[in-house]
């Protein structure tokens, strides 16, 4: 079928239907707007009779708030003389009413309701005749709630004036007599005021008085109290019929309802004769639309496109020729001259699409996609002519660090300097002719970067292996000059893998694999150096990969234990706290040192969920211990930086806590000083937040980090644990003593405990008694054990303390240099002969 006659078939119903539509659309919005309109007038009228109600009511409050405040009244409450009371207050109370009458002429009356029901005292307007001295709503409240409420409103028939009216309560209390002020004001009854709702109902008749409206106010029970209008309407609402109508409902006060009612055919009826002549108009336009638009589309459409149909084709085909130009009117002009010019955009710039497509956008090196283009060249050419190639595979050595501390700008200037750099040592032009080529020969070097900090250098020839060194080195040396980048002067090292064809693979996906091992081994190695790939290298990843498999097993089969090991208080030696260190019970190996799998549960990630059962564990032990009468000692966890990066530690210390019920100065976190400093800022105020929980801080291995005094008195932090190198050097060396000292007197200065840890010898501890080492720790006074044996040595240290103690007292004459180690541990060893 021609495209004329299928446009013809697709236009007509597009039109047709559409018209349609829109009229029928029309139609309804006529009839829904008028809808809209009446409801949004009832609901005008209905809304305003609200507030008219609510001023009242307001009104009638405020003035029971002032009545049941007024000092006549509190002293006419206050009298129980029924007598004495009528003659000194009773003429004073009435004239508070008709002065509150006079103010605002509303009220029917005014009464005292006592908390029986009875009218103690009332006023009331002077045509009424009062019916009754009981009080029915007052009497109801008695019966139904508990306790009174201070404020109560309701509507009810008043047998006084024959009318609807609105009563309103406020409960009236005095204090007890008694000087106790704690016991509760006593309940003295109600001061009530009456209200007439006749002008309201006036006001319903008024706007109920149409064919097809009808109002009522209903109460709690949705029983009306006053309704008018059309019976229909009535009916419709008693059948439950709401599809017919228009309801606008609206309440006024609490549990009182006004619902405006009406036919849906009164709004319709006004828009019934605008919308037939819509649907006239719009069959006519139909017709007409049909018409013309055929006659129109076949000239300004049909045959424009047929040309530009044809060239199309033409630039599908690869012929870039300009079309025909087309005159039939100014848009087609216009794309007939933007087609053309896009087929000279096209031919002018494929070339750089293809370079887009090939490089990396921000340092223009060859990308991932193009780097395994030119190595599989290589590979293939090195195949073909049976020569080596190497492939070296780098990355920037702890380039996320700039990141963080710099910015990412910053980072992104410094990727920029580093490829020009090495592009300039390994002669990069090579690279873009054999791009420009796409082919690879000998004797030409490639630089790629695959995303990141990682790039990659093919050397397609080697005359031996060496030259492949030499390359490293080079590429080493440079990086280690300084860059300037604005005002900031960075200084970087580089790891580098080396994997050569075909020694160490014959395929591109292996010698990438095998490059990359390399790297990692040049970065557990020390960084800033290379590796070459060797098999024992594949092994040592093929170990790795089992060992962090198995600390997943080691965390869902519960093969992680914590042991304690004690901190004691230099001064008296008794136990201050315990120290928690994980252990690991392998089950083919057997205990296996924290020093071989923290590092990897650090590098993969999984410290963050074996840090997550450390804290809930630890706080179990805590708990445990506390249960047994151990509440005294606190337990030290410690906290891996990656942990504190990666988990919301605050959140993880609050919840272990609550889970075991354990207070929260019983815990300290552990922290070095590389996991506080790196983003110092954001880390303070987590740190700060989890002190307002009431856990410590302990800053870890003191002196092995920054160690500066001037981020030491800015650190949230409670404890200073002095490294264990400290202690061991302190045995022969003076000038280590004397820094340990000066720590010591600074943390002292800062109100910070201080912690040593590592000790193993009585001189060691004598000398951090000497200087006023707060808490000592390590295989001098015990080596870490389990759960158990620490409960063990608590209560033998315990005794050995008492021991030690009656020993001083009988030698109390002598000098004594803090005891010698051997009779310390025959006291120690005697008492726990008597466990």
């Amino acid at each position: 079928m021609k495209l004329q006659w299928q446009f013809n078939l697709v236009m007509i119903p597009l039109v047709v239907v559409p018209l349609l539509i829109i009229g029928s659309l029309a139609y309804r919005y006529l009839l829904d707007s008028e809808v809209n309109q009446m409801r949004g007038e009832m609901a005008s009228e209905i809304n305003q009779l609200a507030i008219e109600i609510n001023v009242m009511l307001s009104q009638a409050e405020s003035d029971l708030e002032i009545l049941a405040t007024d000092r006549v009244i509190s002293y006419y409450l206050s009298v129980r003389n029924q007598q004495v009371k009528s003659e000194l207050f009773l003429e004073q109370v009435l004239e508070r009413f008709d002065n509150f009458h006079q103010a605002v002429d509303m009220y029917d009356e005014i009464r005292i309701v006592l908390p029986d029901g009875s009218e103690d005292a009332r006023w009331g307007r002077s045509e009424y005749i009062n019916a009754s001295d009981t009080d029915n709503n007052v009497t109801e409240l008695l019966l139904n709630e508990s306790p009174l409420p201070i404020r109560y409103r309701t509507i009810d028939f008043n047998l006084d004036s024959k009318q609807w009216s609105l009563y309103t309560y406020r409960a009236l209390q005095q204090q007890s007599s008694s000087e106790d002020d704690s016991l509760e004001p006593d309940f003295r009854g109600y001061i009530a005021s009456t209200v007439s709702l006749e002008r309201f109902r006036q006001k319903f008749y008024r706007l109920a008085d149409k064919p097809g409206f009808y109002i009522e106010f209903t109460d709690y029970h949705g029983v009306p109290k006053v309704h008018f209008g059309d019976e229909r309407v009535q009916q419709l609402i008693d059948e439950g019929s709401d599809r017919d109508l228009i309801r606008v409902v609206i309440q006024p006060m609490a549990g009182y309802q006004i619902r405006y009612s009406a036919l849906k055919t009164a709004a319709h009826a006004q828009s019934l004769v605008l919308s037939n002549n819509i649907y006239a108009v719009t069959l006519v336009f139909i017709v007409f639309t049909v018409l013309a638009l055929w006659a129109l589309l076949r000239k300004t459409v049909l045959r424009p496109l047929t040309k530009l149909m044809v060239a199309s084709r033409d630039v599908s085909n690869g012929t870039f020729a300009p079309m025909p130009m087309i005159n039939t009117n100014r848009e087609f002009r216009h794309l007939s001259d933007c087609f053309n010019s896009m087929i000279s955009t096209l031919e002018q710039n494929q070339e750089r699409i293809q370079f887009i497509a090939d490089h990396d956008s921000l340092t223009d090196l060859p990308n991932r996609r193009m780097f395994h283009y030119l190595l599989n060249n290589v590979v293939a050419f090195a195949k073909r002519d049976e020569y080596k190639t190497a492939l070296l595979f780098f990355d920037i050595d702890n380039f996320k660090l700039v990141n963080d501390s710099l910015g990412h700008g910053v980072g992104d200037q410094l990727l920029m300097q580093v490829s020009s750099r090495i592009k300039e040592l390994v002669r990069a032009t090579d690279a873009v002719l054999a791009l420009k080529n796409r082919a690879v020969g000998a004797g030409e070097e490639l630089l790629a970067r695959l995303g990141g900090d990682e790039f990659t250098l093919i050397l397609p020839s080697l005359n031996n292996e060496l030259c492949a060194s030499s390359v490293a080195q080079r590429i080493l040396d440079s990086l280690q000059q300084e860059f300037i980048i604005g005002e900031h002067r960075v200084n970087i090292t580089a790891s580098i893998g080396i994997a050569i064809y075909p020694d160490n693979g014959d395929s591109v996906e292996e010698l990438v694999k095998n490059a990359d091992i390399a790297m990692y081994h040049a970065k557990a190695s020390g960084k800033n150096n290379y590796k070459y790939f060797n098999e024992e290298l594949n092994e040592l990843l093929k170990f790795r990969i089992q060992q962090e498999r198995e600390l997943c097993s080691a965390i869902k089969n519960k093969e992680f234990e914590l042991f304690l090991q004690p901190l004691v208080n230099s001064t008296d030696e008794s136990i201050y706290g315990f120290e928690t260190l994980l252990r690991w019970h392998h089950p083919s190996r057997g205990m296996v040192s924290p020093d071989q799998f923290i590092p990897l549960a650090e590098e993969s990630g999984l410290i963050v969920e074996i840090g997550h059962w450390v804290m809930f564990e630890a706080c179990r032990i805590a708990r445990d211990w506390i249960d047994a009468g151990h509440d005294t000692f606190k337990f030290s966890v410690n906290v891996s930086s990656i942990q504190f990066e990666r988990q919301d530690v605050y959140q993880l210390i609050k919840d272990a806590l609550e889970k075991y019920a354990v207070p929260a100065e019983t815990l300290v976190i552990e922290l070095t000083e590389t996991a506080i400093m790196t983003k110092h800022s954001e880390k303070s105020g987590v740190l700060q937040s989890v002190r307002k929980l009431g856990v410590k801080v302990a800053l870890d291995d003191f002196g092995s980090g920054y160690s500066s005094l001037s981020y030491l008195r800015n650190l949230p932090v409670d404890y200073l644990k002095i490294d264990r190198q400290f202690i061991v050097e302190s045995r022969d060396k003076s000038e280590v003593r004397s820094i340990i000292n000066a720590i010591a007197i600074m943390a002292h200065a800062l109100d910070l405990t201080v912690v040593a840890e590592g000790v193993e010898k009585p001189g060691e501890a004598r000398f951090l008694n000497s200087i006023g080492c707060d808490l000592i720790q390590g295989y001098y006074y015990s080596k870490p054990v389990p759960e158990t044996e620490a409960l063990q040595f608590v209560r033998q240290w315990r005794q050995f303390c008492r021991a030690l103690r009656v020993l001083r007292r009988q030698d109390e004459n002598e000098q004594a240099e803090g005891g010698d180690v051997s009779d310390r541990q025959n006291v120690f060893n005697s008492t726990a002969d008597l466990n």
